[in-house]
Order: structure tokens, then sequence, then C-alpha cells
């Protein structure tokens, strides 16, 4: 698991946040395209970092 979510966190890092909103722009308000260029992938490497440290298994 800990493998899989470097993966994703490595890939997530070489992107850039314009580039989350490519093909899903008109489907949300100003609002939430705000988020998402400013804070979506920031806030989401930083809850995979710390789920990689304290993971929750089910």
């Amino acid at each position: 698991m800990s493998d899989y979510l470097q993966l994703c966190l490595d890939l997530l890092e070489g992107l850039n946040d314009r580039g989350l909103l490519q093909g899903m722009g008109e489907l949300m308000d100003e609002e939430m395209k705000t988020f998402v260029r400013t804070k979506l992938r920031t806030e989401t490497i930083g809850l995979m970092k710390l789920y990689r440290e304290f993971p929750i298994y089910s």
C-alpha cells in the first residue's frame, strides 16, 4: 500500500493545479473551480502523506 501511495504522491506532485480542471470545468461553479485551482492538489497530497504515516485499515 505504501508503494502505491508513493506512486500517487509522485504523480500528484508532478501535476499543476490548473490541469485538474481539464474536462470538468463546465460541471463546477466558480467557488468550486477556485478551490480546485488553489487547494485541491495540496490538500490531497497532505492527506495522502498523513494516511501513509498513520494507515487505517478496516
